[in-house]
């Protein structure tokens, strides 16, 4: 048989990190202590000092949180945020937190949404080494100190400059080298395990010093070095599915200096050469199955001895990793697995598959990806091959029934390592048997984990701890027995039993495992007897109590624990009574009963005691274990109903608290809002959607209730009296029904002026048609006087903003009633008590026996009444039916209705307008009219299609004395009118392609009713027989204007003209273009506008033309007192080129003449003597001109035109 010296070399990459975040019951820790974004990449003079950095595409230094080495295996599932940098964030999942036999902490986690990806993080004596690994992304991580500043720097790894070494050439020893393990005897009759069982290889793992160094300068100590590549080989193992689990059972640092790897290994395997043959020792004393040796190796990545025997050699269970590449990388487990019978690729060019079997070869594979992928024991580089393809070496060993990115990691025929794994695990683990020492008791104590209050009325509370420490695992030992007491307890009456519970190695209380029986009612020495095997390391026991529910609150409990008896020894404990106690609370229950209106409130939210509960369908919630306390507060919430506050007091009995609850609907929290004027306050409250609010106020010591109801919060009561005190309250009406009023609420007014009516009186005697009112009181909005004759219900109303007032049209010889308010604010007083008086004696004015005189024509009906005198009667009268209401006014009886439609009933009432006031109008008479002819116009329409300039228009109706017609364009307020006598009737003098509104009245008896509807038509399109461009011909004379205008072919064109400031207009008509105007006055201004006669109708006027005639302007200057002092004549005006203008000044004073241009440049000043004239303007160029004529007293100013 002989064995294979055989090496290989791995990478994978690693980081972690730091910053907690808790969302829902996971917790977030980021790996770094503050935003990545925080950091800069290495200097190039630091750069310099670490060749490893050569190799990255990009660095960061990196401060990890400290928070990584309180991580626990409670932390599983928890999630490490991976900022690695700007645009490298992740998440990865925590699968497993260990601790090794040197103290090392590992942490391996799983990236999230990355199949394939993982970190690993090791923690050594406060040095962490991470490295990751994505090989979906093909991305690599690593951490690396900087070696002059031993600070920590993130490297991503280049994939093509990564320092990794292949294996070297296959070493053969010797037959006899082969089978010289002395140590098989250890395994004369081992138990060994199949395939599917599991299976624990334990490791030695030994250094050199120069291995050591190198892993302190780069990685923080050869311990994480180590831990790195425990967890790198068991991610291989696990993926694989092998069953294997690697434990590290010792590790230590050999005094030797590194030859070769052959050299290297051949020496450590050998054990009695004389080189380190202590890891022999070592091996033994530790029971390790497989050496591993660490070396600083810059030609190979690894080195192991390859298994061929079917039946073990543990004489060669021995391999060399290249420290450089240890952690990162999977050299370890793929020395190991050659330690075990696997072998390399079957194709490889150097030191090809198989190995132990015809399948323990490894493997190549495309993934879904199209990514080249191999497994744990194929090398890498494609120089190995023949077809020279390169691939990434993934953490899985070759097996045919494991898929990586969709495809096979392995082949059943000739390539399935991991099954190679499985069939050999059973021999390895059993190279080395574990020499395991007994157990041993090692100390006890007693401990006070939990000093809070108990509650009266429980069981099973926590008192005191017992701790039993043990060493070593094999032939456990137990405890039977403990002597307790009750010293520290204020009165053991209060305790009802006693109970011993185990928890093993959990530090945390729990009832799950009692030991012994209870003890009832203990007081002073109790014991518990039986029978508990202990664990490796600390045992958990627990002291409780059941506290009786009789118990006094604020006493104490607590115990002392003497003695155990552990393997038939009697041990005390080193501290038998711990610092601490625990007081009893009394507690108790309060019920909460929560209504509206006596209505349970379902699911109403009350806060009390720091606990939150819902009450139930009968409004009820009950909240247990109250404390006794004062003052204790709760708050009341619930969806349409106003929070309510509040507390109670809890005293040595249950509490039952009925609470009724406000709709929120309902008006709460009534104040005054700031202070009260003399005659105003302002209320507010809290609430609102109710139908109203009712506010009930009055004077206090009063009875006198007025009501004010509004919608919403605030409202100002108005007319109130100064300097009185006023209670008021307020309640809400919801769905139809009142809540109670509130408390009363008081308020003061301000000292100041009532506004409000009062002393109603009658002033002087009433005549037989009037009566004048007084009363106190003023600057209200108004007054309304309420008044009807006594003994009727018939009332009148008038309304005024001031004392006195006169009401009119009364009847002579009648008692009237009457009472008077107040409106101030939009908001009316009550009514005044009620006065009365009498009219004298006369003729009544006011209409009364209203009829129809004779009987009503067709369009007509005469109507009569008695009275008369009064200002006017108007009469209302309508269509039975309807509400289009006409109206006419007399004065005096009879009048005669027109234009009313035949056989049609109508109602009418009269009143009558006497001081200018209208009393109320009589009750409704009717009447119908008789058969005949319509006279109204109606059922207005365009006849036929209109044309560019006409229309005509057709009705109902005949026989009226007209019918007025109103047209105007659509969107214009310019309206014009039209009379005929008959239907149809032609509108001329249309604009073309313009939309008309139209609509007809009928006059009949001298009196307009009212319009008709509107109705619409588009003229066609065509030329306008309008009038345009009317403009002014040459310069106008002294007394004559020329103008020019479009002809449209009308036969009669009209022009209006007019001094401009007056409204005496001219008329011109004429049959043609130009037109001149004659006998104007001279020197004045006119504005002239045209319109065209056609077919009997004018169009509307054009826009105006303004223009001015020629000729002198004289003008006075006054004094200060408006007497005349000069008087200035300036003509020709206009002038031109021919003539000069003339200033002419008849004054005793010396006058000053200004010049300026139209944009008001000056031009000249020239200066008059008295009695002179001075010419200008002979140099000037045509245009308009302002000239300003002074005086030391006055100035005028006067617009001069030059022409050509």
């Amino acid at each position: 048989m002989k064995y294979k010296i055989v090496s290989a070399i791995f990478l994978t990459v690693i980081v972690i990190g730091n910053c907690l975040l808790v969302q829902g019951q996971n917790q977030k820790f980021n790996i770094n202590q503050q935003s990545s974004e925080n950091y800069s990449e290495m200097c190039t003079n630091e750069r310099s000092g670490l060749i490893a950095f050569h190799n990255a595409v990009k660095y960061r230094q990196i401060v990890l949180s400290n928070r990584l080495e309180n991580l626990t295996p409670q932390n599983v599932n928890d999630t490490l945020v991976l900022d690695l940098f700007s645009d490298r964030k992740y998440s990865a999942s925590i699968e497993k937190v260990s601790i090794d036999v040197n103290g090392t902490k590992s942490i391996r986690a799983k990236i999230i949404d990355y199949e394939y990806g993982y970190c690993v993080i090791t923690i050594s004596n406060g040095n962490v080494f991470m490295n990751i690994e994505i090989p979906e992304l093909h991305e690599k991580y690593i951490l690396r100190k900087h070696q002059a500043s031993q600070a920590d720097y993130l490297l991503y790894l280049n994939n093509n400059l990564i320092d990794v070494l292949e294996g070297g050439e296959s070493l053969i020893p010797s037959e006899n080298i082969m089978n010289s393990d002395d140590r098989t005897s250890l395994n004369d009759s081992p138990v060994l395990r199949g395939p599917n069982d599991p299976a624990t290889i334990d490791l030695l793992i030994v250094y050199t010093p120069a291995a050591s160094s190198w892993a302190t300068t780069n990685e923080g100590g050869i311990n994480n070095t180590i831990a790195s590549l425990m967890e790198k080989s068991q991610l291989g193992l696990d993926n694989s599915n092998t069953g294997i689990t690697l434990n590290l059972v010792y590790s230590a640092q050999v005094e030797y200096t590194e030859v070769d790897a052959s050299t290297d290994l051949s020496r450590i395997q050998s054990t009695s050469d004389g080189y380190i043959d202590v890891v022999h020792t070592w091996r033994d004393t530790y029971a390790a199955d497989v050496v591993v040796f660490l070396t600083l190796e810059n030609n190979t990545g690894g080195l192991g001895y390859l298994l061929n025997n079917t039946n073990g050699s543990p004489a060669y269970g021995f391999s060399i990793t290249r420290v450089q590449q240890a952690s990162w990388t999977f050299t370890t487990i793929h020395e190991v697995g050659h330690n075990m019978g696997a072998h390399h690729h079957i194709n490889q060019t150097t030191q090809p598959g198989p190995g132990l079997y015809s399948f323990s070869a490894g493997w190549r594979w495309t993934g879904s990806d199209d990514g080249k992928y191999c497994d744990i024991m194929t090398y890498e580089s494609g120089t190995y091959f023949a077809d020279g393809i390169d691939h990434d070496r993934v953490a899985y060993f070759s097996d045919p029934n494991i898929s990586y990115l969709g495809q096979p990691t392995g082949n059943s025929t000739t390539g399935n390592n991991a099954q190679t794994l499985r069939e050999t695990k059973g021999v390895v683990s059993n190279y080395r048997t574990s020499l395991v020492p007994t157990m041993n008791y090692v100390s006890s104590t007693t401990t006070q984990n939990n000093t809070t209050d108990v509650t009266a009325g429980t069981t099973n509370q926590e008192v005191i701890g017992i701790q039993i420490v043990t060493e070593n695992s094999d032939e456990p030992i137990s405890a039977t027995s403990f002597s307790l007491n009750t010293t520290g307890t204020s009165n053991v009456a209060d305790i009802y039993d006693a109970k011993l519970y185990y928890t093993s190695t959990s530090s945390s209380f729990a009832l799950t495992n009692q030991f012994g029986s209870t003890v009832a009612s203990p007081s002073g020495v109790f014991s518990f007897n039986g029978t508990q095997t202990l664990a490796e390391g600390a045992n958990y026991f627990w002291l409780a109590y059941s506290v009786r529910s009789t118990a006094t609150n604020n006493n104490v409990i607590d115990a002392q624990c003497t003695s155990i008896t552990v393997d038939g020894s009697s041990e005390s404990p080193s501290v038998s009574a711990p610092i601490g106690s625990r007081s009893i609370s009394v507690k108790y229950n309060v019920t909460f009963n929560v209504t509206n209106n006596g209505i349970p409130i379902e699911n109403a939210y009350i806060n009390f005691n720091s606990t939150n509960l819902y009450t139930n369908a009968s409004g009820a919630a009950t909240f247990t274990g109250v404390e006794v306390a004062n003052n204790l507060a709760y708050s009341i919430t619930k969806s349409g109903f106003h929070p309510t506050n509040g507390a109670l007091n809890v005293v040595n009995q249950n509490v039952t608290a009925n609470i009724s609850i406000m709709n929120s609907k309902a008006a709460i929290n009534f104040a005054v809002q700031g202070s009260p004027t003399a005659n105003t306050t302002t209320l507010i409250w809290d609430g609102s959607g109710a139908t109203s609010y009712q506010i009930q106020y009055f004077v206090q010591g009063t009875t006198t209730y007025l009501f004010r109801d509004i919608s919403s919060s605030p409202t100002t009561l108005q007319a109130l009296e100064p300097s009185t005190i006023y209670n008021c309250r307020i309640r809400s009406l919801i769905d139809g029904v009142y809540t109670s009023y509130s408390s009363i609420l008081s308020f003061t007014t301000a000292a100041g002026s009532s506004i409000a009516a009062s002393g109603l009186a009658v002033q002087g005697s009433p005549t037989a048609n009037t009566a004048t009112l007084v009363w106190s009181g003023s600057g209200a909005t108004s007054y309304q006087i309420l008044y009807y004759k006594e003994g009727t219900t018939n009332y009148l109303l008038q309304n005024t903003i001031a004392s006195p007032f006169t009401l009119q049209a009364l009847e002579p010889s009648s008692t009237y009633r009457c009472k008077i308010r107040t409106l101030s604010g939009g908001v009316y007083t009550t009514y005044s008590s009620e006065i009365s008086f009498t009219t004298a004696a006369g003729a009544s004015i006011a209409a009364s026996s209203f009829a129809v005189q004779g009987s009503p024509t067709a369009n007509t009906a005469t109507l009569i009444w008695s009275g008369s005198g009064a200002t006017s009667y108007q009469i209302q009268y309508f269509k039975e039916g309807t509400t289009s209401y006409l109206f006419q006014n007399s004065t005096t009886s009879p009048i005669t209705l027109y234009a009313l439609e035949p056989s049609t009933t109508y109602n009418c009432r009269i009143r009558t307008l006497s001081g200018g006031v209208y009393n109320t109008y009589s009750s409704l008479i009717s009447f119908t009219t008789a058969a005949g002819s319509s006279i109204a116009a109606s059922s207005l329409a365009v006849q036929g299609s209109p044309t560019a300039n006409t229309a005509t228009l057709v009705w109902s109706g005949s026989g009226a004395t007209g019918y007025q017609i109103q047209f105007f364009a659509e969107g214009s307020s310019n309206y014009q009118i039209q009379n005929a006598s008959s239907s149809p009737y032609t509108l001329q003098a249309l604009e073309p392609s313009t939309t008309y509104n139209c609509r007809i009245r009928t006059l009949s008896g001298g009196v307009y009713n009212t319009y008709s509807s509107l109705i619409s038509f588009t003229t066609a399109a065509g030329s306008s027989v309008a009038a345009s461009n009317l403009a002014v011909f040459g310069v106008p004379t002294v007394n004559s204007a020329t103008l020019t205008f479009d002809e449209t072919g009308a036969s009669i064109y009209q022009i209006m003209y007019y001094k401009d400031g007056t409204s005496t207009y001219y008329y011109k008509n004429i049959s043609s273009s130009p037109a001149t105007l004659t006998g104007l006055a001279a020197g004045t201004n006119y504005s002239c506008k045209i319109r065209t006669y056609s077919n009997g109708m004018y169009t509307s006027f054009s826009n105006p033309v303004s223009f001015s005639t020629s000729g002198s302007r004289e003008f006075e200057l006054s004094d200060e007192n408006g007497e005349q002092i000069s008087e200035v004549n300036v003509y020709p005006n206009p002038f031109n080129n021919s003539t000069k203008i003339n200033v002419k000044i008849d004054s005793e004073d010396a006058c000053t003449l200004r010049l300026y241009d139209i944009s008001g440049q000056f031009i000249l000043e020239e200066t008059i003597e008295p009695n002179l004239q001075l010419e200008i303007g002979r140099d000037l160029k045509p245009g308009v001109y302002i000239l300003k004529v002074l005086n030391n007293k006055s100035t005028k100013t006067v617009k001069i035109i030059k022409t050509k």
